[in-house]
């Protein structure tokens, strides 16, 4: 397969109604890419994109030149890493980037794959993971098709000068990434490496990707930290609620009110990883506040260091003893229907009860539980994902594949 890299001639033209291209690494010539043949491509090596907002003819849009297009039909799926070492934003707006699908090379028929990815600068060194985009396909996007390029925007209000300087690399699968999307029911996604809006390093909104607008928005005073070092489960960023001594101060996020009413069932997920193995009262009750119980969830050291939830429930489940140890990555699932509540650690059963009543919380928290303050989690969240429904075995077997795949959890 062709590497799809843009030549130096083409990188270094300026394009009047396309901005400036710069070749910032002339070993990536073009010609055969030799990681393609491990199922790895770029599709952009290291370039710098410029353009002028308030030129006489302005520059708000740059799509990938056609020479660079990869012919990807031969993948049902891929994903990609995008590298970004600088970015200089328009004086009002933010640079993005979409990737784009197409199955003919008529520029109609281009849609994204994936949501734009707002950037920010990343190191180049490895000391920080490169955004990851894969499986992140929303209602409004399309399945990878044929063509497969990049375009970079900026909002159509923006003004003055901005730069982006990026590359783009890629894997290719022969079956489907599975989306959690893909199955019936869900209502809410967060993922660390998407949808998230900073306030200097702090979380301030956390951005719903299930399409259904159910986002993260974090009160004043209480905005978890954004991926500090060393915090990343699986070289993928977190955010990182920090404990806090007084009542009102707890990190928290919430999610929008009535996200879960009339519901009957629930089925959710959480990638985490607790600072401690065991905490103090007031950290081991803030893990979330999803029912109407005590909102009291993960070890409860005044009790032998038991797991407590009311996740859709009007009563506090207790659990026992963690089966796995909660300061290391994992996945807490939890399901609650009428007469029914189950929860599990890396898929290893907790607990299981037949007397249940569902009975959700409104507005949802999590990493804080203003019921009892201060009540706070401390530690890391990757990832929250919530159903309307207990999924099947299958489905379930699909999405936790899904994780396994991105933090390395060895879940069943």
């Amino acid at each position: 397969m062709y590497g799809g890299l843009i030549s130096s001639s083409l990188l270094n033209s300026i394009k009047s109604n396309q901005g400036t291209y710069k070749q910032l690494d002339p070993s990536l010539a073009a010609g055969p890419d030799p990681e393609v043949f491990a199922r790895t491509f770029h599709l952009q090596s290291w370039t710098t994109i410029r353009g002028d907002a308030s030129a006489t003819f302005p520059v708000r849009s740059v799509t990938q030149d056609e020479g660079g297009w990869l012919d990807l039909s031969t993948y049902a799926d891929a994903a990609f890493w995008i590298d970004v070492c600088g970015v200089n934003n328009p004086a009002t707006g933010v640079v993005s980037l979409t990737l784009e699908s197409s199955p003919t090379k008529d520029d109609n028929y281009f849609k994204p794959v994936a949501p734009p990815l707002t950037l920010v600068p990343q190191a180049v060194n490895g000391s920080v993971t490169p955004y990851l985009v894969r499986t992140v396909r929303t209602p409004t996007t399309v399945p990878l098709t044929k063509y497969t390029r990049w375009r970079l925007s900026v909002p159509g209000g923006a003004t003055g000068k901005w730069d982006a300087t990026f590359r783009i690399r890629g894997a290719g699968g022969r079956t489907s990434f599975t989306l959690p999307t893909q199955l019936a029911g869900c209502v809410g996604w967060l993922r660390a490496d998407l949808g998230i809006t900073l306030s200097g390093s702090n979380v301030t909104t956390w951005a719903d990707q299930s399409g259904k607008g159910n986002d993260g928005t974090a009160p004043s005073g209480r905005e978890p930290a954004y991926n500090p070092t060393g915090h990343q489960i699986n070289g993928q960023p977190t955010l990182f609620f920090d404990p806090t001594g007084a009542s009102g101060t707890e990190k928290l996020l919430e999610l929008t009110a009535g996200m879960f009413s009339g519901f009957t069932a629930g089925h959710a997920f959480v990638v985490h990883r607790r600072n401690a193995a065991t905490e103090t009262v007031a950290k081991q009750t803030g893990f979330w506040r999803i029912g109407t119980g005590s909102g009291e969830t993960m070890p409860d050291v005044g009790v032998g260091g038991q797991i407590k939830d009311d996740f859709f429930s009007n009563a506090t489940q207790n659990c026992g003893a963690p089966v796995v140890a909660l300061n290391t990555p994992h996945v807490y699932e939890v399901q609650a229907a009428a007469g029914f509540w189950a929860n599990l650690l890396n898929g290893k059963a907790q607990f299981t009860s037949i007397v249940n009543t569902v009975s959700p919380y409104s507005p949802p928290q999590i990493g804080g539980n203003t019921l009892f303050g201060p009540n706070y989690y401390y530690g890391d969240m990757a990832e929250l994902i919530f159903y309307n429904r207990i999924l099947s075995a299958s489905e379930r077997a699909l999405l936790v594949g899904y994780l396994n795949g991105r933090y390395g959890l060895g879940a069943k």
